[in-house]
């Protein structure tokens, strides 16, 4: 497969994205094409083999995102992803390990996030 190629969703098909919605999409340093659907979570695409790994959502647990509608991407100065959620509040999927660390509001801290909602993400540098 070519980066190039179409990628759509097929019923049944485990080799096809998640789902047609494409909220956003970053490369990281491997070539290896990051994306977040609006209803089937995060999925990254290694073009060189083809091969898709969707990262879980919704259970619990230290390596899922708690959300499956993902509305934006980041890929950080280290190498890692954040990813912006749609009520589940921003994570960061570490670029070598693929563990997940969330941050959501916190009632009575002023200084964290403002909302579940992370419909935009950047480096401070």
């Amino acid at each position: 497969m070519h980066v190039g190629a179409q990628r759509r969703r097929e019923s049944g098909r485990p080799d096809g994205i998640g789902d047609n919605y494409v909220m956003a999409l970053v490369a990281d340093k491997r070539d290896r094409i990051w994306y977040g659907t609006m209803g089937a979570g995060l999925e990254r695409l290694d073009p060189a083999t083809g091969r898709i790994k969707r990262f879980p959502y919704g259970r619990p647990g230290a390596d899922s995102l708690p959300a499956p509608g993902i509305m934006s991407l980041l890929l950080d100065s280290r190498g890692d992803v954040w990813v912006g959620t749609y009520g589940g509040g921003a994570c960061v999927v570490n670029g070598t390990t693929d563990a997940v660390h969330c941050y959501r509001v916190q009632r009575g801290n002023s200084g964290g996030l403002s909302s579940d909602r992370a419909t935009a993400l950047a480096e401070d540098r």
